[in-house]
């Protein structure tokens, strides 16, 4: 962890970040705290804690009150310059939640400037896309920040989605509903591999539910195919081909019922994808584990259970079964549990390692 001082750079402050002991930079996240005329401190809030997406960005860009982040490609480039009255066209990935809603415009370094409204000028339903024109006034030829508004303006995105347009960003922009990016070229569907290690016990493998945090919006997903596991036999690997905009706020599940949380009968929700760089790397995830894992498991039989039944009046007489599972799903194993001379009960259970059995 780092904690940087700036140095002011003309209208910016640079910040500098050591050569060594980084690696790859999708590893960092970081946010700004600023101490104020009277000596406090006083910190962003999280929504704009920033994410890198680059692995090797030798200049990354970014501004109070949003979490985007511009690399390698100066926002303020001298031969790019706008005036008032031009003219910007956004194209926004919207399923539902925003159609015939509005583009809400303002300056966080003036509040005297006033907010401005854009209505959607077109909707092609065919591809989710909603078009809103946008007339520069003066004040906003330097850029200006931006989010979605519902037709009825009772929702908002949140401020995680606060957005940035500078002159480097051009005339033509596309962008997705709760993404805080914003692109020159048009935003398209990505299929994004998952596969699932589920109890070879189970008849078919989980369908898994893939939710669009912006829209408020869920999606089915069915498997693509099934395989045998290597690793034990107890188990199956199910795979999926799952359609995202990258970059997006995602999470994925498995179907109602098949997996749930300790104590908890809702369906485990795991950011998705599993990493912001290579898409095409399968995310993996153990039916009934919360969170992702590089690899899946090996179950071998390397846990003993010891049970030592009531002094009294035991319901162990006629025997005991252990059912095997891991966070709660199906058993993927039911061991029967040996008698001992000492009157306990033994078994020794296949374990799937580093996860919650």
């Amino acid at each position: 962890m780092w904690d940087l001082v700036g140095k002011i750079n003309g209208d910016f402050v640079d910040f500098e970040l050591p050569e060594d002991g980084i690696g790859d930079l999708r590893r960092l996240q970081f946010k700004f705290r600023a101490t104020r005329a009277d000596g406090g401190v006083e910190w962003e809030k999280e929504d704009y804690v920033r994410h890198i997406r680059l692995e090797n960005a030798r200049e990354i860009w970014c501004f109070p009150f949003s979490g985007r982040l511009v690399y390698d490609n100066n926002p303020f480039p001298p031969i790019n310059i706008f005036n008032a009255g031009d003219v910007l066209t956004f194209q926004v990935i919207t399923q539902k939640r925003f159609t015939g809603g509005k583009l809400y415009a303002w300056n966080p370094y003036d509040q005297q400037s006033p907010s401005m409204w854009f209505s959607e000028t077109a909707r092609d339903e065919s591809t989710f896309t909603s078009t809103f024109i946008v007339g520069l006034q003066q004040s906003m030829t330097r850029g200006f920040h931006f989010k979605l508004v519902s037709a009825d303006a009772d929702c908002w995105e949140p401020e995680r989605a606060n957005r940035v347009w500078r002159p480097g960003d051009g005339a033509s922009l596309w962008i997705k509903s709760g993404q805080v990016n914003v692109r020159r070229e048009p935003l398209v569907l990505t299929q994004v591999p998952v596969e699932v290690l589920y109890p070879a016990s189970m008849q078919f493998p989980p369908k898994l539910d893939l939710y669009d945090i912006a829209e408020d919006q869920s999606f089915p997903v069915n498997p693509s195919s099934d395989q045998g596991y290597t690793g034990s036999p107890l188990f199956r690997v199910g795979t999926y081909n799952v359609k995202i905009y990258p970059a997006a706020p995602y999470t994925i599940s498995a179907e109602k019922g098949t997996e749930r949380r300790a104590g908890d009968a809702s369906s485990i929700a795991r950011s998705f994808p599993q990493g912001s760089g290579n898409l095409t790397t399968a995310s993996r995830f153990v039916l009934g584990a919360d969170g992702w894992i590089p690899s899946f498991p090996t179950a071998a039989p390397s846990a003993k259970l010891v049970i030592e039944p009531a002094p009294s009046e035991s319901s162990f007489e006629n025997g005991v079964k252990v059912d095997v599972s891991v966070g709660g799903t199906m058993p993927y194993e039911t061991v029967d549990a040996i008698r001992q001379n000492d009157g306990t009960w033994q078994a020794t259970l296949d374990v799937a390692q580093n996860t919650r059995t």
